[in-house]
């Protein structure tokens, strides 16, 4: 018996789909170019999802600029801060150094005893001159650098001693923001004092 000609493709046939989302492909390329494909084949294509950026990278892109614009916002701030810290301890040393440059000329000069009249009443007094040429000479061998500057020196009899002086603060970062160099006064008083009893405050 002669074998019966087969004329279709020996591929096998598929059962219809199921799904809805198979897609018929009798009109497909290989019908088209006659390759002897089976009309009523079907091929199951399995749908896909269409592609999406994750939701993360949109939230770290929606982060990434929050932090940009908080720091553009908050730069200018923490330059000043920086600023004031660092001018204020600049300030604060060189008000203490003068501070203490008035202080020792005062009590230096709170020292000059007028001898003469101490030896004649017993009772113990500023020399005027020599109290006024010391506190000048003690402030401004502490004052040099540009520490203090010495303005007065004034002794009031019996035994007080007031030594004023100015001296200069610094801005170094803070003329950035508009505020220059500030000037001010600093004031040292010394008084004599001796014994026990007649100690004065």
């Amino acid at each position: 018996m002669n074998a019966v000609h087969q004329p279709y493709s020996s591929r096998p046939t598929l059962p219809a789909p199921d799904c809805p989302h198979d897609i018929h492909m009798s009109n497909g390329p290989a019908a088209r170019a006659g390759t002897g494909a089976h009309p009523d084949t079907r091929r199951r294509a399995y749908p896909t999802a269409p592609r999406s950026r994750p939701a993360g990278s949109r939230l770290s892109r929606e982060c990434r600029g929050q932090i940009l614009f908080q720091l553009a916002l908050l730069t200018p701030l923490l330059l000043a801060l920086l600023g004031l810290v660092a001018d204020g301890g600049l300030a604060y040393a060189r008000y203490r150094r003068a501070q203490n440059a008035v202080d020792l000329a005062a009590q230096a000069a709170a020292q000059e005893i007028d001898t003469a009249h101490f030896i004649q009443t017993n009772q113990v007094r500023l020399s005027a001159s020599r109290a006024t040429a010391t506190g000048w000479w003690v402030g401004w061998a502490n004052g040099q650098g540009g520490a203090v500057r010495i303005t007065s020196v004034e002794v009031t009899l019996p035994r007080t001693v007031r030594v004023v002086g100015q001296t200069e603060l610094p801005t170094l970062f803070m003329q950035a923001l508009g505020f220059p160099d500030r000037t001010i006064t600093v004031v040292g008083e010394a008084h004599n004092t001796y014994g026990i009893r007649n100690e004065l405050p």
